[in-house]
Order: C-alpha cells, then structure tokens, then sequence
C-alpha cells in the first residue's frame, strides 16, 4: 500500500507539472519576431499570462519604436546636410564667378594702363609717318617705319585692341572728342571730316577718344 502511495504521488506531481508549464515557452523567439500583438493573442485564449514576463515582444515593440524613431532623425539630419550641402555649392560657384569675373576686370584695367603709356610712342610713329619723303633713302626708312607699325597694331588686334573709326563717321560723344567745329554746307550735320588723334578701345572699352574736327 505505500509504495502504491508514493508511485501515484509521484504520478501526479509530474501530472501537475505538465499542467503548469508554460505553454509559450516554446518556439518563443520565432513568435516574437512578429507582432507583439499577433503574438499575445496567440495565447489569450489559452489562460497563458506568463507571456508578458517569458517573452521578449515588449522589447522587440520598444526596439522598433526606437528603430522608426532613429530613422526619422537620421532623414532629418540627412535633409539638413543636403541643404547646408546645395547651399554651399552654391555659395561656391558664385564665388568662383565673383572671383573670375574680378581677376578679368583687373586684367582689363592692367591693358588699359599699359596702352595709355604706349600710345604716345605709337602717335609720334604715326607722325613720322606723315612726313612727306622726297629721297629713296628716306622712302626706305619711311618703309621700315609703316612695317614696324603695321605690326604694332597686329598685335593690338590680337589682345582686342582696336582703333576708332572717326573720318566721316557721324560724331559721337561716346568715343569721339570734338576740339574744333566748322561750317560745312557740302557736308551733314555732325560729321567728322578730320581725326587729329587716334582713339583706341579695348574690348568693349574706351582706352582713348578720338580727337576730332567736326562740320555743322
């Protein structure tokens, strides 16, 4: 009679072990990767309540909770670099204009300066070219002379330089410099008949006005 008593204690204390398993402890981490909720409620309706405290959703809910959060601060962050991004690409390129544009305005101005200080040698070129020659020694001289010139202004041409057209074009302010006025009747009203001085421009730039006599 006792050892019948001892085996069916033992009979059921494994009986009431059985009974009070968790029913969730098994295959917990492939439900938990789910929902949370589809996971609870795989077991709601089996009177399992140590769910919440075996498994591990609540964290998994909370980690991705964290992970959506992190995410919207890393497209928030990502946003803000690429308008500091374009703003500074941007800023560069109109810095490398500014700069282009400032180093060819100080180009511009060196050529100007240099031909105010050559242009006086070039005008007494031009006068020694005037000078009437009655030998053929002194043609050849005033030869050598008009070639010497001749080259000058190609290289002018070359770098933009350029000379004013002045004779018998009507007078303008812009780039002519009347000293002397005439009457005229053979000819219009404010038309160059003489250029005393020779006007150059640089580009799109007065470097000197023509000097000019001017009818009407």
């Amino acid at each position: 009679m006792r050892l019948g008593f001892i085996k069916e204690d033992k009979e059921n204390h494994e009986d009431s072990s059985t009974t009070n398993s968790c029913s969730c402890s098994e295959g917990v981490n492939s439900e938990c990767e789910g929902s949370c909720c589809s996971y609870n409620a795989g077991f709601e309706d089996n009177g399992c309540d140590c769910c919440n405290d075996c498994c591990e959703c609540n964290d998994y809910c909370e980690k991705g909770s964290d992970s959506e959060s992190e995410l919207e601060i890393l497209k928030r962050d990502n946003a803000v670099l690429k308008d500091k991004f374009v703003r500074l690409a941007a800023e560069y390129d109109n810095f490398k204009k500014r700069t282009a544009k400032e180093r060819q305005q100080i180009a511009d101005s060196t050529v100007s300066e240099v031909m105010l200080n050559i242009l006086p040698a070039l005008d007494n070129i031009n006068r020694a070219l005037d000078i009437k020659v009655v030998t053929d020694e002194a043609k050849k001289f005033h030869d050598g002379i008009k070639m010497i010139l001749s080259k000058i202004e190609g290289c002018f041409e070359k770098i933009g330089i350029t000379k004013i057209e002045a004779y018998m074009k009507p007078f303008d302010p812009n780039i002519h410099e009347a000293i002397l006025h005439v009457d005229d009747k053979n000819m219009g009203e404010n038309i160059i008949i003489e250029e005393i001085i020779t006007g150059y421009m640089y580009k799109d730039k007065v470097i000197r006005h023509s000097i000019v006599k001017v009818a009407n």
